[in-house]
């Protein structure tokens, strides 16, 4: 669960980021990596900061410019696969979709919906009532986007 504070510090971080040049990446990732090792800002943090400076950039020429920025030692690439990773979180928010929707076939917005149908049904089937239950889920059954319709109802399956 990401804190509102710590997003809001994030999101006010990565304004402040330079990637334009190798310079400005190499000193964006100095910066990264020390609030890293002070405990300030997580992996996840490190990326979403660098992801969320990109947008509007052109990606490649970030890539081409990252990859001349480190050298190759260990902490070289650690900060260049943090810089990949961003690259990657960017393209795909920029196509529409997440690493977790290709990977589960699933939006949140989606996850979110099937949760709160189960909690509804477990909810109505704690109170008693099987009836309301079996009409929830009839009713979610027959709004569903992957059922098909005919003008007497559902088809048959």
């Amino acid at each position: 669960m990401v804190v509102p504070a710590v997003a809001w510090a994030c999101c006010q971080l990565a304004k402040g980021l330079r990637l334009e040049d190798v310079t400005g990446i190499q000193a964006a990732a100095a910066a990264l990596d020390a609030l890293g090792a002070r405990g300030k800002l997580n992996a996840y943090q490190i990326k979403d900061a660098l992801a969320a400076a990109l947008k509007g950039d052109d990606l490649l020429v970030f890539d081409t410019n990252a990859r001349a920025a480190f050298d190759k030692s260990e902490q070289g690439a650690r900060r260049l696969k943090s810089a990949l990773d961003a690259i990657a979180d960017e393209s795909l928010r920029r196509a529409g979709t997440s690493a977790g929707e290709l990977q589960t076939g699933f939006s949140k917005a989606t996850n979110g919906a099937i949760n709160d149908v189960d909690a509804l049904a477990r909810t109505l089937r704690a109170l008693g009532s099987r009836g309301m239950t079996r009409a929830a889920y009839s009713v979610l059954h027959w709004t569903s986007p992957c059922r098909p319709r005919t003008l007497n109802g559902p088809s048959a399956p």
